[in-house]
């Protein structure tokens, strides 16, 4: 059974993985793909892990995601969900 910090920190992974795909230009629909078969994970919970879980939810929520890792806000959330994970470990 996983711990809380280890579910965490994949979700945390997953998020900086689709990130740097995105930055380097792969589609955002391709990048949330590659990541799930990496992860043996269904494209809709990478999807999941980069919207609704950092509180990005409702219409629009991929271009708002998109707008974050376009403007380097993402990694400010990042932060925040690495700082939770290293206080319940």
């Amino acid at each position: 059974m996983k711990t809380k910090a280890q579910f965490l920190g994949r979700k945390v992974i997953q998020i900086i993985e689709v990130t740097i795909l995105i930055k380097h230009g792969m589609k955002h629909t391709e990048a949330f793909k590659k990541i799930a078969k990496k992860h043996n994970v269904k494209p809709q919970t990478v999807l999941s892990n980069c919207t609704r879980e950092i509180g990005l939810v409702g219409y629009g929520r991929i271009d708002r995601f998109l707008e974050k890792v376009k403007n380097d806000e993402i990694f400010e959330i990042m932060k925040d969900e690495i700082l939770l994970i290293k206080s319940i470990m």
